[in-house]
């Protein structure tokens, strides 16, 4: 997960009463200091919130208390929900 730390922190870091982040994949690029895998752009799998061994991704936003809930590849976007219990 080390690659998607920042992701997990800026997620974690959203203000309690904000229970959606809308990101490019741009923004999360910028946030993670790296490219996105090609995969991330043409899979809706990869941004499930399925976690699997070696799936650094997921567990970042899960362990922020996130989940993905909408993802617009046409458009490189990603929209997070809080889970629920956070």
């Amino acid at each position: 997960m080390r690659k998607y730390e920042p992701l997990r922190a800026f997620l974690a870091n959203q203000d309690p009463g904000v229970s959606e982040v809308r990101l490019t994949f741009s923004a999360i690029e910028s946030i993670i200091r790296a490219p996105l895998p090609a995969s991330a752009r043409i899979h809706n799998e990869w941004w499930s919130n399925e976690v699997k061994p070696k799936h650094g991704q997921k567990l970042a936003w899960r362990e922020a208390g996130w989940r993905t809930e909408k993802v617009l590849l046409h458009r490189g976007e990603v929209v997070f929900h809080r889970a629920d219990g956070h």
